[in-house]
């Protein structure tokens, strides 16, 4: 019994540990990774199975049915619930979905399986990021964000009762354009005033000019 009593401490300590990590999830956002592309780096617990078979279908047995599918169905499946629960919102509404994921790079001190979420549209302004991830399974779940755009970094979460997150800082490449136009219009202003002072001064010129000749 004295040699059992360590082992039994040990795995309950190691299963308090995993159960603790289950109800954290970690995404690195950034908007600087490629052009028209955000990549978000997640670090997921190992309930994304339970959770993502649950949303499949609450009403019947699918959670049961597709358990021991293949890889294909299981890709397919993971991959509706991450398009369904984390997206982007812009100022007019416009929403940018989950374009694919992909198997992350295996980093230390990880809190489950990593994945790459990427996103790709032409136009990636965004005001909002929508991500309920996990609280159909575990209403206490929390995810934690690190979003990096342009020089700005800003720190986040999302829960249950709050699953959105509006960006508190400026879109700088759309301040970035307003200024470019704004010092254009500026310049041909500034051009066109230079323009109608010189015309006075041109006809002077000329009488003074046509009177000596």
């Amino acid at each position: 019994m004295r040699k059992i009593l360590p082992v039994m401490i040990a795995l309950s300590v190691c299963a308090h540990i995993w159960s603790h990590d289950s109800d954290k999830a970690y995404f690195l956002v950034d908007f600087n990774w490629g052009e028209d592309t955000i990549l978000i780096q997640s670090e997921l617990p190992w309930t994304i199975r339970q959770a993502m078979f649950k949303d499949l279908d609450e009403d019947s047995n699918a959670y049961i049915s597709y358990y021991g599918k293949n890889q294909f169905e299981y890709d397919e499946i993971m991959y509706f619930y991450l398009r369904k629960n984390i997206f982007f919102i812009a100022e007019k509404g416009d929403t940018l979905f989950l374009s694919s994921y992909r198997k992350g790079e295996k980093k230390e001190h990880s809190h489950g399986g990593e994945v790459d979420l990427i996103y790709t549209g032409k136009n990636r302004r965004a005001d909002i990021i929508y991500n309920s991830l996990f609280f159909n399974f575990d209403s206490t779940h929390v995810n934690y964000h690190e979003i990096h755009y342009a020089n700005s970094v800003a720190d986040f979460e999302t829960k249950l009762n709050n699953p959105s997150w509006e960006f508190q800082f400026k879109d700088h490449d759309h301040e970035s354009e307003a200024k470019t136009k704004k010092n254009k219009k500026d310049s041909s202003e500034m051009a066109f005033w230079l323009l109608i002072g010189m015309i006075p001064i041109l006809i002077i010129l000329f009488l003074m000019f046509r009177k000596k000749f």
